[in-house]
């Protein structure tokens, strides 16, 4: 299901359609934000996971191509929110 807000998406995913079982594990874990995936876009993946790697963010999943021409990286912040950051093919 995806809602629109002004310029913004959220996009609710079943964390079964997820493709990674790194994904599918994290989306069900029982603790704060765990059952909830938040997806970012950025136009520079790179920048974002060297800022997400200096800003002390587990790094759950390296940068890696998914089915949709776009390539992303997973993501926990300090509170155990789970994060994807991704960037289409032709957008990085």
């Amino acid at each position: 299901m995806v809602v629109k807000l002004s310029d913004y998406e959220i996009h609710f995913i079943d964390a079964e359609t997820e493709p990674w079982d790194e994904y599918k594990y994290i989306a069900k874990l029982p603790e704060k934000g765990g059952s909830i995936i938040f997806y970012l876009e950025t136009t520079n993946l790179q920048a974002a996971f060297k800022l997400v790697k200096e800003a002390g963010g587990l790094i759950k999943s390296e940068i890696k191509e998914n089915w949709w021409n776009a390539s992303e990286f997973l993501f926990e912040d300090k509170d155990g929110y789970k994060f994807v950051i991704f960037s289409y093919k032709n957008e990085y």
